[in-house]
């Protein structure tokens, strides 16, 4: 028969072998800054390489400024909500999360309805409406791409117990900071190509960040 102190021993050993440091928890402030401060690089070398709007004076500062500077508070406010889901015992519930995403939707819509009361341009109707809108489409979805790569590094650690959510919203929020930016330099306020194009990107963003997390989730489980 085995000697029980023994065993014991033996199993103190292995437990002790397989020890690991605890990693820290960054607090949500500090996610929340590093976010915002990844969004604000990314639209600042965005702009610096793209001439701004011809119609700026129609839109005047409020239109053209503030309404953009508004709906990156939004997109950093919903950006905020979703990192903090990582952080244990910040976890917004499901109606926070309804609030802000609702939020975020009607900020976006009261952008674009005061853009196009200021400054009313459509597409000519000449122009190829389709080509157009995928390529503020394609900009827009590939500016957000920074904080996108952020919710794989997120996911990676393990810590959001609700990770394609997180994946969304961090899509979205980036898309939505992205669009704060472009809408800078797209002229084209007429509606139906804003929802087309620019608001389209958001959804688009929004499941790109959600695949992002369910392929780092499958590899986890491989590991």
């Amino acid at each position: 028969m085995n000697d029980p102190d023994t065993s014991l021993g033996e199993l103190r050993d292995l437990l002790r072998e397989s020890l690991q440091p605890i990693r820290t928890v960054p607090g949500p402030l500090l996610v929340t800054a590093g976010t915002a401060l990844l969004v604000t690089c990314a639209l600042a070398v965005f702009l610096s390489i793209k001439p701004l709007r011809f119609d700026r004076a129609a839109l005047g500062a409020i239109g053209m400024w503030w309404l953009s500077i508004g709906q990156l508070v939004m997109a950093i406010l919903l950006l905020a909500m979703a990192v903090r889901d990582t952080v244990p015992g910040f976890r917004p519930s499901r109606a926070q999360l309804g609030v802000g995403a609702g939020l975020a939707i009607a900020v976006h819509g009261g952008v674009t309805g005061l853009s196009w009361h200021r400054s009313p341009v459509a597409l000519p109707e000449t122009a190829d409406a389709l080509s157009i809108g995928f390529y503020c489409h394609r900009v827009e979805l590939l500016a957000a791409l920074p904080c996108v790569l952020l919710a794989a590094l997120l996911a990676s650690l393990g810590l959001s117990s609700r990770p394609l959510r997180l994946g969304f919203l961090l899509g979205a929020g980036s898309a939505l900071a992205a669009d704060s930016a472009w809408r800078l330099v797209c002229p084209i306020s007429d509606p139906a190509h804003v929802i087309g194009a620019h608001s389209s990107a958001l959804l688009s963003a929004g499941l790109v960040g959600l695949l992002c997390m369910a392929v780092v989730q499958a590899l986890r489980r491989r590991i």
